[in-house]
């Protein structure tokens, strides 16, 4: 269940309160007794989370019947507002979105809660634009290096061809004489630049890239 608004918000009560709002508390409304066994807060206390236990004797007094609830609160809101932060509208949507995946029932209620929700869809959807936005330029700038990179790494192959040194996905090998007839010794090299890449070191990229311009 989400309850897309507070009990109270600018003073003005906008909802009955029918379920305990703390771990332990327990509420009775008619023949239901509900009882909040768990409580958590999230994005500073906006959003929060309890679970409830309903249990309720209505259809045969003789045999008792509970349930467990998962309730979902946007909390600590003022009438007419959303939030502060647009990232707690999206913990919220987060949590709809896995109830509905789950295939859970959602119920989503309240008058402010109601009106609230354009709000909602809207920011939600310029942080998803943004965050498309931001990945984009962060695959361009990964692209523009990983070429670098490759051009670097070309040189550096041909610098290690004259010297003997034969390439392959191991690093560079290269057979040596002893200075014996018909003695030879390998000698190997596996520190290649590739490595750091892709362990992400940027600083000793950086530096290996300067040194090798």
């Amino acid at each position: 269940m989400f309850m897309a608004s507070g009990f109270e918000e600018g003073g003005k009560t906008v909802c009955y309160k029918y379920i305990p709002l703390k771990e332990g508390e327990i509420v009775r409304v008619g023949s239901f007794e509900i009882k909040c066994t768990e409580y958590k807060e999230f994005a500073n206390g906006q959003v929060v989370r309890r679970k409830l236990e309903v249990k309720y004797s209505d259809l045969n007094p003789e045999k008792e019947v509970s349930f467990t609830v998962e309730h979902v609160q946007y909390a600590k809101s003022t009438d007419g507002d959303l939030s502060e932060c647009p990232m707690n509208p999206k913990i919220f949507s987060n949590l709809v979105r896995i109830a509905r995946k789950n295939k859970k029932p959602v119920i989503i209620h309240c008058r402010d809660g109601v009106n609230r929700s354009g709000a909602f869809a809207y920011d939600i959807r310029e942080i998803d634009a943004q965050w498309k936005k931001d990945k984009d330029e962060i695959d361009a700038k990964r692209k523009t290096e990983q070429t670098e990179l490759e051009k670097v790494l070309a040189k550096r192959r041909k610098e290690m061809e004259k010297e003997g040194w034969i390439y392959s996905e191991k690093g560079y090998t290269r057979h040596r004489n002893t200075g014996k007839q018909g003695e030879w010794y390998q000698e190997d090299d596996d520190g290649d630049i590739r490595d750091l890449f892709e362990y992400g070191n940027a600083e000793l990229i950086g530096k290996w890239m300067q040194m090798n311009k």
